[in-house]
């Protein structure tokens, strides 16, 4: 007879366990168990469990355990019902706290199995059945002194005896606490096998007989939102329609409204789309910006006269098949995108409006990846964080820490030291394991009843969360909504604020011309920096050669730009140019492929060739592609001959259609979602437009979300310069805590100097407002002075240079002690009885001295850079290094830093970082080099010949040669 588990805690009970559900799940089989019993306290792996030893036939015993005062106990669902008040109780406890009120009123089908013999008189009248646990012989008496209803029961921790080791290490993971101070107080033994005597096999029979959990079939839980939503919606359809086409409403579009209405009435998604339509509306109404759409929702026409969405799905030709198809298995995904700051505001009108028990967030769950396992058990080991920096800094981001065993450097490292040895065999053994919860980025459920019906909730701070991940949702009737943030339409919103506040202009986005000369010369000429999408220096490289000339380019570059479509670019810029022959494959397919010079780059141009050559409906089609996303090859193979057998219908050849089907197969893999890339080249293009027409604004509200950050800064300060607007650099009497445009300068805030954070620099400005613009030197420190700003923060904000007032850097430093004595003096007594100091002038610092201030108060250099005077033609700049990875290159830097270190072969080498005007490199210096050029030092400025490789995600150079220039 082999025990039977029923008081299995899992990994879900975060950072107690070894125990894995599907490691618990091939034991019981190993050993021929039929039933299994996991009682997490918040029930979060619940239903995988039961989706997973359902799916192997093992029964599966789902239970939670109790803290009530000083009362521990469990509590086990009988049946589906049971299962039901078992999530009742858990969200309570989360969310609330529990009483003993409460649990009577949530009682039903529950058995209660308590540990302690003395509680039964307390619980027998709230449960029908309960239990007392036992554990050994002792235990076994005590209980059957006061009932019959025992069973023997054992907490599982882990499997065998031999890994209770790692439990403490867990539990200084979870508690913060070392080896050092860290005292292990339960000696039990927690494994699943174990040996005893004797226990009542029968009993623990019994008991599982009791219990049987079937979750229903659950049909789509969303809120009525009207009792005639059918009528509401063909009308809120009808009017947006004649709003969108300013009253010219074609017959095409008349048809394809009504076809799209049909489908989503048969697939049950009224409600769906009017609750999408209602809290866009609100967003909208309330100022916030919404995105004009996002994924296969933009290929619909409903979405698009709802408001919904902004883009029109004929206009582009955009397939709603795509997006929702009568033989379509999952549910559709509306995604919306809102404005970063303000996307809260939203949830919480959805909360307010469908009930605070019938919305929430969807959970996370965080693991112990290798990295994150490292780290966590080196912190528990005491190992330095230097050392731990350089052991991490070997592992790749999707390396486990089993593939790590065959890596030569690493396992090298490992066993050089004993503690190292220790931190791997612990961390392969905590490896994957669940950490802590965390609230999914975007996603938020609504349901038509409260919903802990249906699963366990969780509080996360303020926030109330799902008790189970987002894959186990649709399951359960629940349908995943993606409220996005984008930082990007926070900056739309606000350039459209700052020029309407500024100009009196009040720019209407949704109106603007998408021929606008000034904003495709934009993309033309590759001024993309800080435009959604366009940013990266892959992408500005991509635009040099592609060179866009009309709004279908730029969708087409988002779409290349990816992983698979991008070997493709090439093709397209010489086909697009006339130097290849463009091949539609077939005239029937030319209307198809004419806008990509006849290469497959969208999903709904697969679609389209499958139902143009093979005569597929777009449902089936649709089908297809999935199908071969997925490489389900019974259906692709079933699919080929079905195309075939219709493309001779249309009079092509076996040969060639089973071509083209091949050709459909391969671009299968990396199709883009065309409806995407509309919508998402129109959030560029607006940014664009902002950035071509008002560009002080454009560049100010992208200095502004990247305060803090001292390589963005740079390079959008660079941008500024490029585009001749003017700069105002700090001035005491102007900045703000944010940069602003004032008469079309861009001003510098004072936030962005050294110790000066926002509440330093609020004190500042309240001082300046209350009390009147800083007169001079003295007026500014005696006053900045007296509200607490010390002497170092105030030798700061001299040497950044905000201090207007005509005197040079130097005198003002020079005479700070004297300036600060009289700002001591005239706290407590009259100005009048108080000699002003006389200020002794001194010669302004050097130029290489000022740059040197200049860096130490930003982290960059603003108006010169040590290296700017050399004369760099036809060498590499920093910003560009991608471009030249794997080449030989020349490049001028100040070194930032030197690091020495001994190789593997006890040899001296060296690693530096220079930087110029634009950014930081890392150099390598290997040892056979490094013996020519040890003179090299901090501060030198030196000219690399080298060569340019990738390490992890970083452009390096690989030094050959070096010149010291200074």
């Amino acid at each position: 007879m082999k025990y039977i588990p029923l008081n299995s805690k899992t990994h879900y009970e975060l950072l107690s366990s070894l125990v894995k559900i599907d490691d618990l799940i091939d034991y019981a089989i190993k050993n021929n168990i039929e039933a299994i019993g996991i009682t997490d306290s918040n029930m979060f792996g619940t239903l995988e469990f039961i989706n997973k030893t359902t799916k192997k036939n093992i029964k599966p015993i789902i239970g939670i355990e109790i803290k009530l005062d000083d009362k521990n106990f469990l509590l086990y669902a009988k049946n589906y019902n049971g299962y039901v008040n078992l999530c009742k109780i858990v969200s309570e406890k989360n969310i609330n706290s529990i009483n003993c009120d409460f649990l009577k009123n949530n009682n039903r089908n529950l058995i209660c199995v308590l540990y302690n013999s003395l509680d039964y008189e307390y619980f027998k009248d709230i449960y029908d059945e309960t239990f007392i646990a036992y554990k050994n012989k002792e235990e076994k008496v005590k209980a059957l002194l006061v009932t019959s209803d025992i069973i023997f029961l054992k907490k599982t921790l882990y499997f065998n005896k031999e890994e209770k080791e790692y439990i403490k290490y867990l539990n200084m993971i979870k508690e913060g606490k070392t080896v050092e101070n860290y005292i292990e107080e339960d000696n039990v033994d927690n494994s699943i096998n174990f040996e005893i005597e004797s226990f009542d096999y029968e009993t623990i029979i019994d008991f599982v007989q009791k219990i049987d959990i079937e979750l229903p079939k659950f049909e789509l839980s969303l809120p009525e939102y009207s009792n005639n939503k059918e009528e509401l919606l063909i009308n809120l359809c009808k009017k947006g329609l004649i709003k969108r086409l300013n009253g010219k409403v074609t017959n095409n579009y008349v048809e394809r409204l009504k076809y799209e209405i049909s489908v989503i009435k048969e697939m049950g998604f009224i409600n769906y789309f009017l609750i999408v339509y209602d809290f866009v509306l609100f967003a909208k109404k309330n100022n916030i910006v919404v995105g004009p759409g996002r994924g296969s929702a933009a290929g619909s026409l409903v979405s698009y006269s709802l408001g919904i969405t902004d883009i029109d799905p004929i206009k582009y030709n955009l397939i709603f098949e795509r997006f929702l198809n009568k033989d379509r298995v999952t549910m559709p995904d509306i995604d919306i995108d809102f404005e970063y700051s303000r996307r809260n505001e939203v949830i919480n009108y959805v909360k307010e409006k469908y009930g605070i028990n019938n919305v929430a967030n969807i959970i996370t769950f965080g693991t112990l990846l290798s990295k994150q396992v490292l780290r966590d058990v080196g912190r528990v080991l005491l190992i330095p964080t230097s050392e731990m920096d350089k052991i991490v800094k070997l592992v790749k981001d999707k390396e486990t820490l089993s593939d790590l065993k065959n890596k030569k450097d690493f396992m090298s490292l490992i066993n050089s030291k004993e503690e190292y040895k220790l931190l791997f065999k612990v961390s392969l053994k905590l490896e994957n394991l669940k950490r802590h919860t965390s609230v999914h980025a975007a996603g938020v459920v609504i349901s038509d009843e409260p919903l802990y019906n249906k699963l366990p909730l969780y509080k996360n701070g303020d926030t109330i969360l799902t008790g189970y991940s987002m894959e186990y949702l649709e399951q359960i009737g629940l349908l995943k909504m993606d409220f996005l943030a984008i930082r990007d339409l926070s900056v739309i919103d606000n350039v459209r604020r700052m020029v309407k506040l500024d100009k009196g202009i009040d720019i209407d986005l949704n109106n603007i011309p998408l021929n606008d000369e000034l904003t495709l010369k934009l993309f033309h000429n590759v001024d993309t920096v800080g435009i959604f999408q366009f940013e990266s220096e892959g992408m500005k490289g991509f635009l040099k050669n592609l060179k866009i000339k009309n709004f279908d380019d730029i969708v087409s570059a988002i779409a290349l730009y990816r992983p698979g479509p991008r070997d493709n670019i090439d093709s397209f810029i010489r086909r697009r140019n006339g130097k290849e022959k463009v091949d539609y494959l077939h005239p029937l397919l030319e209307n198809t492929l004419k806008s990509t010079y006849g290469i497959i780059i969208y999903q709904e141009q697969i679609i389209e060739i499958l139902k143009i050559i093979g005569g597929f409906s777009y449902s089936e089609a649709d089908i297809i592609r999935r199908a071969m996303s997925k490489k389900k090859e019974n259906i692709i193979l079933e699919s080929r001959n079905k195309f075939i057998s219709g493309s001779l219908k249309n009079g092509i050849n076996q040969e060639l259609s089973a071509h083209i089907y091949d050709l459909v197969l391969k671009f299968s893999n990396y199709g883009f979602n065309k409806s995407h890339s509309v919508a998402y080249s129109l959030v560029a293009y607006k940014m664009a437009y902002l950035k071509a027409h008002y560009r002080e604004y454009f560049m100010v509200m992208q200095l502004n979300l990247v305060i803090g950050n001292e390589i963005k800064t740079k390079e959008y300060i660079d941008e500024t310069r490029v585009g001749n607007i003017d700069i105002s650099l700090i001035d005491i009497n102007l900045s703000e805590n944010k940069y602003i445009v004032k008469e079309g300068r861009i001003i510098f805030p004072l936030t962005i100097i050294k110790s000066v954070g926002e509440t330093i620099s609020k004190e500042i400005i309240n001082e300046r407002n209350e009390n009147g613009i800083f007169k001079n030197y003295i007026d500014a420190v005696s006053r900045i002075y007296n509200i607490g700003v010390n002497k170092n923060i105030i030798e700061n904000l001299i040497l950044s240079g905000c201090f207007n007032f005509g005197i040079n850097k130097k005198t003002m430093v020079e005479n700070l002690d004297n300036v600060i004595n009289y700002a001591n003096l005239i706290k407590d007594l009259d100005k009048t009885l108080v000699t002003v100091p006389q200020i002794i002038e001194y010669s302004e610092y050097n130029n290489d001295e000022i740059m040197s201030h200049e860096y130490n108060m930003f982290g960059f250099y603003i108006k010169n850079h040590p290296v700017t005077k050399y004369k760099r033609d036809n060498m590499c700049l920093t910003k560009n290094i991608e471009q030249y990875f794997d080449k030989y290159i020349s490049i001028i830097g100040l070194i930032e830093n030197k690091k020495e270190v001994v190789s593997k072969k006890k040899e001296e080498m060296c690693f530096l970082t220079i930087s110029d005007e634009y950014k930081k490199v890392s150099v390598v210096i290997f040892p056979k080099t490094y013996i020519k050029y040890k003179n090299v030092n901090k501060g030198n400025i030196i000219k690399i010949k080298g060569k340019v490789e990738k390490r992890m995600d970083n452009y390096q150079i690989i030094a050959n040669e070096i010149e010291v220039l200074k």
